[in-house]
């Protein structure tokens, strides 16, 4: 079975992520996602790429509570699921800040992480609170729940 290939109900999306049904549909309701509806009228499905897309967002509201930083990080997710199946390591760095504004870029390996975050640092412009998000990690969770919520079903 390709994980790639499965459509999610609002609930299921919910369980997956550890959040609230409502919760789920507030944020979409609120334009944090911009996910094409689907043919059936009255019900939303989501693919694999838009639940990880979800999962991201999750999971960096729920570290800093930025829902530019996470709408941002959720964003590209799909793009960084495609490369994680291309078995590349993509992070993301995020800053922000009132006067400063948003700072984002996608870095690969642990390597790259250390080394873009000595240039921030460094900058003329600190932000004073950056957010690193492991797309991997996130994708990895996801999928061992998912491997679990389907074999106690």
């Amino acid at each position: 079975m390709n994980l790639t290939d499965l459509t999610f109900t609002v609930s299921e999306v919910a369980s997956l992520t550890d959040e609230k049904v409502e919760t789920v549909k507030t944020w979409r309701k609120r334009g944090y996602f911009t996910f094409e509806k689907s043919a059936a009228i009255g019900w939303q499905r989501f693919s694999w790429d838009e639940l990880f897309s979800i999962a991201v967002f999750s999971e960096v509201i729920g570290s800093v509570g930025s829902h530019e930083l996470a709408g941002f990080a959720g964003g590209i997710a799909p793009q960084m699921a495609d490369e994680i199946r291309g078995s590349a390591k993509p992070y993301f760095i995020g800053a922000k800040h009132r006067e400063l504004g948003l700072h984002s870029e996608v870095v690969y390996g642990a390597d790259g992480i250390s080394h873009h975050l000595k240039q921030m640092l460094s900058a003329d412009k600190c932000y004073g609170c950056y957010v690193v998000v492991d797309y991997a990690s996130i994708m990895q969770r996801l999928s061992e729940k998912f491997a679990k919520i389907s074999e106690e079903a």
